[in-house]
């Protein structure tokens, strides 16, 4: 054994400990291991963003409590070539009561999605038919089923996505395939969707139906989370009729988010 206390020794340690290398007949104790540090994975980012404005009529409440809603006398087709109603028409609601995440249950739907990291927009909308019922006797009779059309849900310039957020805007305009054109639900909206999570929208739209706005976010873990962005109640049936509904119902209802 090499003895520690002669200053060959200790230079040869010395040596042996810079180069790794145990000296000859020394004992060299091991010293603690040292655990890799992991590496801090980053959070989660948004891909994507969907947003999806939605009018209803609820089932329910002092318009629909048997799950029917009256068509109003003027501008719907109630009255036949002699003038006279040829019966007491009513139309089917949505079967919600509130604010609902994908549920189908709407009058009117837009999609509008945002991919951050394409860049790129995209639009796409749906009309549900609208059933009509005459009551008979305290009852309701299905007659048949409409489907209003389209024209008039249109995107307005030209949208713009960056890495970062996407803007929008968009108007709207469907009637009641039962009735005519005067009584249309009508909105129009500008949207600025933000990567980060923010959501502005400043907006107006009739006070019927209902309106609502959801976002829905996929992250880049696949991951995806839903939260609502406004939910506007109804007024009343006569707010769709323009020349009634500012008189009535003191115009249209205007918002913005962030107030």
């Amino acid at each position: 054994m090499i003895s520690l206390k002669s200053t060959a020794a200790r230079t040869a340690l010395a040596m042996a400990a810079v180069l790794g290398i145990a000296a000859v007949g020394a004992v060299v104790a091991d010293g603690p291991e040292i655990e890799p540090v992991a590496s801090a994975k980053p959070a989660p980012k948004i891909v994507k963003s969907e947003l999806y404005y939605e009018t209803y009529i609820p089932k329910g409440g002092s318009i629909a409590p048997q799950g029917y809603i009256d068509t109003p006398d003027v501008g719907c087709h109630n009255f036949g070539k002699d003038g006279k109603k040829k019966a007491d028409w009513w139309n089917g609601v949505d079967n919600r009561v509130g604010p609902a995440f994908k549920s189908g249950q709407f009058r009117t739907q837009v999609v509008l999605s945002f991919d951050f990291k394409k860049k790129k927009w995209g639009e796409r909308h749906k009309i549900n038919p609208t059933a009509r019922y005459a009551k008979v006797g305290g009852k309701f009779v299905y007659e048949d089923s409409r489907t209003a059309n389209d024209d008039g849900i249109r995107v307005e310039g030209e949208p713009r996505v960056s890495s970062t957020k996407g803007q929008i805007a968009v108007t709207h305009a469907a009637t009641n395939p039962w009735c005519s054109a005067v009584a249309a639900i009508d909105w129009t909206v500008v949207m600025t969707v933000h990567r980060d999570g923010r959501t502005e929208v400043v907006g107006s739209h009739d006070k019927m139906p209902n309106h609502e706005l959801w976002r829905e976010d996929t992250y880049s873990n696949g991951k995806k989370s839903h939260r609502l962005i406004f939910s506007h109640k109804l007024t009343s049936p006569n707010c769709l009729v323009d020349y009634v509904g500012e008189a009535v119902c003191k115009g249209l209802h205007r918002y913005r988010i962030p107030r």
